[in-house]
């Protein structure tokens, strides 16, 4: 849903950072090839504007690994966007910068928004550490109206399809009953 267009992609980034990419923003998206990586699934990534790598995960569980896997995808994102570059030249690869968000709407009570840190699960804990990777947790549970859906149609839509498909799960509906349901709810 979010990335048939590009426009849903940037509104969804601008509701959650707080920016104001127009919609004719250019982006690439770049999710990996092969979506099932070492047996971890990548759920979105894209480039805005040439500058901005943008990490988007879902989540229906909470999950405090979610800075080690987004280690792994950028570090396997970099790989891919950086294959005709000579990592072991001189002159310093500019790199474009990342941004990782987790969208959580599982039914476990959670805040509406939260940060994670890799550094969390290290066993030494540093004042400074050495590795640093910062996760922006967003709660978009449509039941509980949380501001940073009001900001973007698409990801209220999605958090509202995502709401009906739960209801009609808890109501004794198939996974297939459910989602049909919604989408003619959404239709």
């Amino acid at each position: 849903y979010m990335s048939e267009k590009p426009e849903r992609l940037i509104e969804v980034y601008n509701a959650v950072s707080g920016s104001n990419y127009g919609p004719d923003t250019p982006i690439e998206i770049n999710t990996l090839e092969d979506a099932l990586w070492h047996d971890r699934i990548n759920d979105l990534s894209f480039i805005l504007d040439g500058q901005m790598i943008v990490l988007i995960e879902h989540q229906s569980s909470i999950n405090e690994n979610m800075p080690v896997r987004l280690l792994m995808y950028i570090a396997r994102v970099y790989e891919k966007l950086l294959q005709t570059e000579n990592i072991y030249k001189r002159r310093r690869i500019p790199l474009a910068t990342p941004r990782f968000i987790v969208l959580y709407n599982g039914r476990e009570e959670y805040p509406e928004h939260t940060v994670q840190y890799l550094s969390e699960s290290f066993l030494i804990q540093e004042k400074e550490p050495a590795l640093e990777l910062s996760v922006d947790v967003y709660n978009i549970n449509y039941e509980k109206t949380p501001q940073v859906i009001e900001k973007s149609e698409s990801l209220k839509n999605y958090s509202l399809f995502v709401c009906l498909v739960n209801r009609e799960r808890n109501a004794g509906a198939t996974l297939e009953e459910a989602i049909n349901s919604a989408v003619r709810y959404c239709i």
